[in-house]
């Protein structure tokens, strides 16, 4: 394989990525499943038009995932120091993209991304989810978030192996202290 400079720039979710991802130690299991919807997208139409809100199959996923975590709770935690650490509330994160018209190829390659948490998403019906999700998106998406554009500018001044080491400086503090 021959790999080639790109004169694209690396987005910021990239250079988090490339400084974060490592190779898996731990087993995984994937899956896919083709599932029949037809009654799903009813639901999402009869909860738009009773509540105005932009409800899609992804604040509906959300809530599901919740709620397995919620009957599994032995699933919602970390390891930290070789013990199991339940998380005290089930929480959800999903990924936001900065551009709302669809992009590929090289496109692609440069948009930006990044996520929002929706807290205790087991307890909240799914307008509420999806309520929240088009409010953090759009703070997102215009600059509005804090959390996001602190993160940006750190990505942006750091180089990529230094990058890893304080990503995985900010992950021991904050996940295992």
């Amino acid at each position: 394989m021959i790999w080639a400079a790109s004169s694209v720039p690396f987005s910021i979710w990239r250079k988090v990525a490339m400084a974060t991802w490592q190779p898996w130690k731990d087993s995984m299991i994937y899956a896919t499943m083709d599932i029949e919807a037809s009654r799903l997208l009813e639901y999402i139409g009869q909860v738009r038009d009773a509540t105005g809100q932009h409800v899609t199959a992804v604040d509906l996923v959300g809530r599901a995932a919740g709620k397995v975590l919620e009957a599994l709770p032995g699933l919602n935690g970390r390891v930290v120091f070789g013990s199991f650490l339940p998380s005290p509330t089930i929480d959800c994160s999903f990924v936001v993209s900065l551009r709302t018209d669809p992009v590929t190829g090289v496109q692609a390659a440069s948009t930006d991304v990044s996520s929002t948490v929706v807290r205790r998403i087991d307890e909240k019906p799914p307008w509420v989810i999806a309520k929240e999700l088009t409010d953090r998106a759009s703070r997102i998406r215009h600059g509005e978030d804090p959390q996001f554009e602190q993160m940006k500018t750190m990505v942006k001044v750091l180089p990529p192996l230094l990058l890893r080491a304080v990503m995985d400086a900010i992950g021991f503090v904050t996940e295992s202290l």
